[in-house]
């Protein structure tokens, strides 16, 4: 019986979300691997949300990259950062965004960070946020593919290794 509410809740959620898709993560040793993608139809903002780091872990990513869409408008500001899961504080870095092609409506886009270390606490959500610019008087729609990479480590470890 806890399966099938689990699995209701679970697809209940992909309905309210709208249009999100999450691969889900890969763990290996201590590699870490997330993939995710939304989106936001009939909006200027968009933002993907990653897996919750778990209680008691410490999350460095070592690498993100991201492909944007954007429809009926162009994609001006992207940014790569954390939120607490209330969403009431988030950080966030510039995550550089190069127009790759596009024809009519639709503009295509590319992001990624040079190799870097930016650590996550536990309970954090990772998060990638674009911001847009309308081109026309029709609804602009955002979607965002995203993948980061990076160790997954104790966080009790870590106060060991500072001391």
């Amino acid at each position: 019986m806890k399966r099938v509410v689990l699995c209701g809740l679970a697809a209940t959620a992909m309905v309210v979300s709208g249009l999100s898709a999450h691969a889900g993560v890969v763990t290996v040793g201590n590699y870490y691997e997330d993939t995710n993608s939304v989106t936001c139809a009939t909006a200027i903002t968009c933002t993907l949300f990653f897996t919750q780091i778990p209680a008691g872990k410490r999350l460095t990513v070592t690498s993100i990259s991201c492909d944007f869409n954007g429809w009926n408008g162009l994609i001006s500001v992207a940014r790569f950062g954390a939120a607490q899961p209330s969403l009431s504080k988030s950080r966030y870095q510039p995550l550089p965004v190069t127009y790759t092609t596009g024809s009519g409506q639709y503009r295509y886009y590319s992001a990624a960070l040079p190799p870097t270390k930016r650590v996550f606490a536990a309970t954090l959500l990772p998060i990638v946020t674009a911001d847009g610019i309308k081109t026309s008087t029709a609804n602009m729609n955002i979607s965002i593919y995203c993948q980061i990479t990076g160790q997954l480590t104790n966080a009790a470890a870590d106060v060991a290794d500072a001391e």
